[in-house]
């Protein structure tokens, strides 16, 4: 099997697939990265995206593409003859783009993903499954390996079958993401506790919602939401390391009303 990704979490889903044999197709070389000591302990083959478009192989079996900077040619693609199936985290048509997961978790939407053909239009490829996951308030880290997770049982399911079925997507209800901003996870004054809390949970831990007050960022590393209230319990001031809520009031007292009248500080 082949896997096209440059997202380290991809190492959950080739942790759970069951092949013969993996070559990992990575964005760049690398010699002592994270996915060259990865393939180096799994005994896994892996090579840059450069290197391997030189002399592209199949070996006529399921590839998979996960989180990838670059867009497959068609040249490419027809070689897997319909078997070059891409985990998209979004329930397609919705959010096609770069930040399907987060954008579902900032707009309350579904949680979910679809396994589709890859064609040569970015996300518009024939649905092969669609999953939900079940979300509790659960960050983006946790549900994207919830994803992987799930789409690892159905990539092994697929990998037995010779002629993959799918369906065609419904163009007319597609929608559209953009790449996640810092500006996107601040949180102001129009939030209210349900979308403060939704901007917490969008990217952490890659990125972290804040605060901005008196043109300086309080970072939120912990928080929990109640029926009215966006509860503060760890939080990190611009320049400084994180700190309890306790130690905030006590070092910040002067800047406690500054915040939104739906927070507080616990």
């Amino acid at each position: 099997m082949i896997i096209f990704t440059n997202n380290p979490l991809s190492s959950l889903l080739m942790d759970n697939i069951q092949a013969k044999k993996i070559l990992l197709v990575i964005n760049k070389p690398e010699k002592s990265g994270f996915f060259s000591k990865y393939a180096r302990s799994e005994g896994i083959t892996v090579e840059s995206w450069s290197k391997y478009l030189k002399k592209p192989n199949t070996d006529n079996e399921l590839a998979v593409v996960f989180s990838f900077s670059y867009v497959i040619p068609s040249k490419i693609i027809k070689l897997f003859n319909g078997k070059l199936l891409n985990i998209h985290p979004s329930i397609l048509p919705k959010f096609r783009g770069p930040s399907p997961l987060q954008s579902s978790i900032l707009t309350g939407g579904k949680i979910g993903y679809s396994i589709i053909k890859v064609n040569e239009k970015i996300d518009c490829g024939e649905i092969v499954i669609q999953k939900n996951i079940s979300n509790k308030n659960n960050t983006y880290e946790k549900l994207l390996k919830k994803i992987l997770l799930s789409a690892a049982k159905e990539i092994n399911k697929l990998n037995k079958i010779t002629k993959i079925k799918s369906t065609k997507q419904d163009n007319s209800k597609a929608t559209y993401c953009q790449k996640i901003r810092s500006s996107d996870l601040k949180i102001t004054d129009s939030d209210n506790p349900e979308s403060a809390m939704r901007k917490i949970l969008c990217y952490f831990p890659k990125e972290k919602a804040y605060f901005l007050i008196q043109d300086k960022k309080f970072i939120i590393w912990q928080a929990k939401k109640s029926s009215k209230k966006l509860i503060v319990e760890k939080i990190q001031p611009e320049g400084k390391k994180p700190m309890s809520t306790q130690d905030f009031r006590n070092g910040y007292p002067k800047l406690l009303t500054k915040f939104p009248d739906f927070v507080r500080i616990h």
